[in-house]
C-alpha cells in the first residue's frame, strides 16, 4: 500500500471524531515561519522507521489497554454524583428520623400513662367510667402504633440509604483502580510518543508542523497565564488598599481624641496624623502597583476608578498635612479628612472591581486557549499514531487511537494552580508609640505651631530652606525663622 496514500485516509478518519483545531492566523503564522523541512536524509528516515517498529508492540498493549479502561472515567463521575445525590437524601432524611423518634417517644409516654397506670384505672371504675378510660387508652395505642410505624419506615428509609452509600463507595474503589490504569496508559503513550517523535522527524513532516503548532498554543497558554499571574496580583493589592485607607481612618479617630488646646497635645495630634498620612501614601503606592503589574493594557474603567481613587487619597493627604493653630480648626479639618477618606473607600471599591474585571477576562482567555492547546494536541496524536499504521502496517496496528479524556479543563485547572501562591501585599501597621515617618515634620516640643491652614511643602523643600537659612545666621534658629537668644528663647522674630 502506497505511504502517501495511507496517511491521507488515515488523517481523514480522524476527522470524523476530532473536533476541528481552532489556532489563531498569528499562531499560524508563526508555525510557517519556523517550520523548516530538513532534505530527505534515508538513514535518518530508516532510524525512525526502526524505531517505529520496535515500539509498535509497546503501542499496540498500551492502546488496547487504554481502550478497555475507556469507559472507566465516565463511570467514575456518575459514581461521584451518586454518592452526592445519596449524601443529600441523607441530610434531609436525618432530622426526619429524628423528628419521628421523638415523636414516637412522646406517644409511648402518653399512652403508658393509660396501660400502666392502676390508679388512673380505679378512678375511672370508681366515677363508672371505664368504658371512656378503655376509649382513651384504645385511642391512645392506636395513635402510638401509627407513629411507630412512621418511624420504622424513615429507619428502614435510611437504613438503606446507608447501605447504598457503602457499596458505592466499595464500587469506588474499584473504578478509581481502573481510572489509575486508564490514566497510565495516556502517560505511556504520551512518553512512547514523545521518545520517538520529539523533534525534527525525517520522514514525517507533517508531524513535525503539528508539533510545532502545538508548540506554539502551549507557548500561548503559558503567555496567558502570566498574564493572570499579573492581574491576580493587581486585584490583590486594589483590595488592599482598603487596609491602608481603614487604618489612616483610625488614625484620624486617634487625633480626634487627642485634640486639645494645649501645645503638647497638638503634638500629639499632628504625630497621628503623621501616621494617618503613611498609611495614606501606601494606599496611594498601591493603587498604582494594581495597574503597573499588569501585563495587559488597562482599558478606560480601570484608568477611571484609579483617577477617582487617586485624587480622593490626595485630597486625604493634603487635609492630614495641613497643620492648625486651634483645637476649632483642627476639629474642622478631621471633618474634612473623613469625608475624603470615606470617600476612597467607595473609590477603592470600584477600583476592586474593575480590576477583578481584569483577572476574569483572562480567565476566559485561557479557557479558550486551553482548548485551542488541547485540539493541537489531540491531531499530534493522531498523526503520531498514524505514523505507526503506515509503518507496521495496519493488520498488526492496533485499535485506532481515539482521545477518551478531554484534557482542556486539566490545562485550565494548571494556570489557576499558579495563582494560588501569590500572597497579598501588607500594610505595615506603624505603632502607636513610634517616630513619625521622616517626610512629616511638625514643631519642635516647646515652639508654637505653625499657623499657615495651607499643606506643608515637600520634605526635601523644608529640609533644603531650614539648612539654607540657618546657614546664613549667626547662632541657632527656630523653626520658626528667629534666633534663639537668651533673651529670645523661642526664636521669635525680632521687631525693629
Amino acid at each position: 500500500m502506497d505511504t502517501s496514500i495511507s496517511m491521507v485516509d488515515r488523517k481523514a478518519a480522524a476527522s470524523d471524531f476530532l473536533p476541528p483545531t481552532v489556532v489563531d492566523m498569528s499562531i499560524r503564522q508563526d508555525v510557517h515561519q519556523h517550520q523548516h523541512h530538513a532534505p530527505s536524509d534515508p538513514a535518518a528516515e530508516r532510524r525512525v522507521r526502526e524505531a517505529i517498529e520496535r515500539a509498535a508492540t509497546r503501542n499496540s498493549q498500551l492502546l488496547s489497554e487504554l481502550e478497555a479502561t475507556a469507559h472507566g472515567p465516565g463511570l467514575l463521575g456518575n459514581n461521584h454524583i451518586k454518592i452526592e445525590h445519596v449524601d443529600k437524601r441523607l441530610a434531609d432524611l436525618e432530622p426526619e428520623v429524628a423528628k419521628a423518634v421523638a415523636a414516637a417517644n412522646q406517644q409511648l409516654k402518653s399512652h403508658k400513662s393509660y396501660r400502666d397506670s392502676l390508679g388512673k384505672k380505679w378512678v375511672y371504675t370508681l366515677l363508672k367510667k371505664r368504658d371512656v378510660f378503655d376509649e382513651k387508652a384504645q385511642r391512645e395505642e392506636r395513635a402510638y402504633h401509627q407513629v411507630l410505624e412512621k418511624r420504622h419506615k424513615a429507619e428502614a428509609t435510611l437504613n438503606e440509604l446507608n447501605a447504598d452509600k457503602a457499596a458505592l463507595v466499595v464500587e469506588m474503589k474499584t473504578l478509581e483502580d481502573l481510572v489509575g490504569r486508564h490514566g497510565a496508559a495516556h502517560k505511556g503513550i504520551d512518553n512512547l510518543y514523545s521518545d520517538i517523535f520529539d523533534g525534527p522527524t525525517a520522514g514525517f513532516p507533517d508531524e513535525d508542523e503539528q508539533e510545532q503548532a502545538h508548540k506554539v498554543a502551549k507557548a500561548s497558554l503559558q503567555e496567558r497565564t502570566e498574564a493572570l499571574k499579573a492581574a491576580v496580583r493587581g486585584v490583590k493589592a486594589a483590595q488592599v488598599v482598603k487596609l491602608a485607607i481603614e487604618r489612616a481612618l483610625f488614625e484620624k479617630q486617634r487625633a480626634g481624641f487627642e485634640n486639645h488646646s494645649d501645645i503638647f497635645s497638638q503634638r500629639s495630634f499632628h504625630g497621628t496624623l503623621s501616621r494617618c498620612v503613611a498609611y495614606i501614601d501606601r494606599g496611594l503606592e498601591l493603587t498604582n502597583q494594581a495597574i503597573d503589574v499588569l501585563e495587559t493594557r488597562p482599558g478606560p474603567e480601570q484608568l477611571l476608578a484609579k483617577r477617582n481613587l487617586e485624587q480622593h487619597l490626595t485630597t486625604a493627604r493634603t487635609q492630614a498635612t495641613s497643620r492648625l493653630k486651634d483645637k476649632s480648626q483642627n476639629n474642622a479639618l478631621l471633618e474634612r479628612l473623613g469625608s475624603a477618606l470615606t470617600s476612597a473607600l467607595q473609590a477603592q471599591k470600584e477600583y476592586h472591581e474593575s480590576m477583578k474585571k481584569v483577572s476574569e477576562s483572562c480567565r476566559n482567555s485561557i479557557r479558550q486557549t486551553a482548548r485551542s492547546l488541547e485540539n493541537e494536541r489531540r491531531a499530534l496524536q493522531q498523526i503520531r499514531q498514524s505514523a505507526f499504521e503506515t509503518t507496521v502496517g495496519f493488520g498488526a496496528a492496533a485499535p485506532a487511537y481515539h482521545e477518551c479524556c478531554d484534557r482542556a479543563p486539566g490545562f485550565e485547572d494548571d494556570s489557576h494552580a499558579q495563582t494560588a501562591s501569590i500572597q497579598d501585599p501588607t500594610v505595615a501597621e506603624i505603632p502607636v508609640d513610634s517616630e513619625p515617618p521622616p517626610d512629616y515634620e511638625f514643631p519642635a516640643e516647646g515652639s508654637a505651631p505653625n499657623t499657615t491652614t495651607e499643606a506643608a511643602p515637600e520634605p526635601s523643600t523644608q529640609a533644603q530652606t531650614s539648612a539654607g537659612y540657618r546657614s546664613s545666621v549667626a547662632g541657632p534658629v527656630s523653626d520658626l525663622g528667629g534666633e534663639v537668644t537668651l533673651t529670645n528663647p523661642r526664636g521669635l522674630p525680632e521687631a525693629s
